[in-house]
């Protein structure tokens, strides 16, 4: 065996890194991750996204909004997401890819509502609240 570091070694017979404090490791036929919380690589590059739609001069959450969120480098592979806000003005997208996104909001009765500089940001949930004007 080959130490990596005081905590991982590369065995001989197997071909396999052992790193018994770390949440990795990878073998000689696969590079795979295994994480308790991740299971493969897409996991590994997504995050989720939500937010409230709300009227902006009363604050009352507007239900039924159209959200999306289109990624910059948007092709056939990275296809713009949509959703609706529920009753709550809630919405999510979950999974969304670690990307940066332009967003984009309408309702009934409402201006239409765009942002082209949100980060989706790996971590457990981004954010994004959306505040319609009449």
């Amino acid at each position: 065996m080959r130490i990596i570091n005081s905590n991982c070694r590369i065995g001989r017979s197997h071909s396999k890194t052992q790193c018994p404090n770390a949440n990795f490791a990878f073998t000689k036929t696969s590079f795979s991750l295994f994480t308790p919380r991740f299971q493969n690589i897409y996991e590994m590059l997504t995050t989720q996204l939500k937010g409230i739609v709300t009227d902006k001069l009363t604050g009352a959450p507007i239900k039924n909004a159209r959200i999306t969120a289109t990624p910059d480098d948007s092709d056939e592979a990275n296809l713009p997401l949509v959703t609706n806000t529920d009753a709550t003005g809630e919405y999510l997208f979950k999974p969304i890819i670690v990307d940066d996104y332009t967003i984009t909001a309408t309702a009934t009765g409402y201006q239409p509502f765009e942002d082209d500089e949100f980060h989706a940001a790996l971590g457990d949930v981004n954010h994004f609240d959306i505040e319609l004007v009449k």
